[in-house]
Order: C-alpha cells, then structure tokens, then sequence
C-alpha cells in the first residue's frame, strides 16, 4: 500500500447566478476576493 501526503490548500470560492447584463454589479464582490487574497497570501505557489 503507498501513502500520499497533500499538502494542505487554502482557497476563496464565490458562485453566483445572474444574467450578463447584471456581470458588472459583481466587480466589487471579486475585488474583495482579491483583497482578501492578497491579505491571507494565497497568492503564491507552494511548492
């Protein structure tokens, strides 16, 4: 039997349903995301 370890992931995750005229009301909501990205590092590649 072989054993793997994963290193732990850590994500943001948003879904919404809308129409694409309604697309530029979530701009603020991806900035957020990125911000909180950014904030939290989750930028980088772990190796």
């Amino acid at each position: 039997m072989q054993i793997k370890e994963v290193k732990p992931i850590n994500f943001l995750f948003f879904r919404a349903e809308t129409k694409v005229s309604e697309l530029a009301n979530l701009l603020p909501v991806a900035k957020g995301l990125f911000k909180e990205a950014v904030q939290y590092d989750l930028l980088h590649q772990q190796e």
